[in-house]
């Protein structure tokens, strides 16, 4: 199977491209995103399997992030969060997490 020209690119080159697309907020992701926006993460992890692979050993893309609980009673969208938070808890592996509620 042909590779795509970033498939080249050494893994440290392309991890620092992907954390560099994190959003501007001190690198904090949203959690549920807000007003539809992406999540960068998942979205750079469902490209190809070498990006999947490389996202996720990419513990500085997992480790802060803004957990928004609605204040409305909306439980579904809170759960939801609450899932996504594990999962980026979980992906962050042993660094540091920077976490906002």
């Amino acid at each position: 199977m042909p590779c795509s020209p970033s498939d080249l690119l050494p893994i440290e080159i392309v991890q620092k491209i992907f954390i560099s697309c994190l959003p501007a907020e001190n690198n904090r992701t949203f959690l549920p995103s807000k007003n539809d926006d992406y999540v960068v993460q998942l979205v750079i992890s469902q490209v190809s399997s070498i990006w999947r692979s490389i996202a996720l050993d990419t513990l500085q893309l997992w480790d802060n992030f803004i957990l928004s609980l609605a204040v409305d009673n909306d439980w579904q969208q809170a759960e939801s969060a609450l899932r996504l938070a594990s999962v980026w808890l979980h992906r962050a592996g042993s660094l540091p997490i920077t976490l906002k509620v």
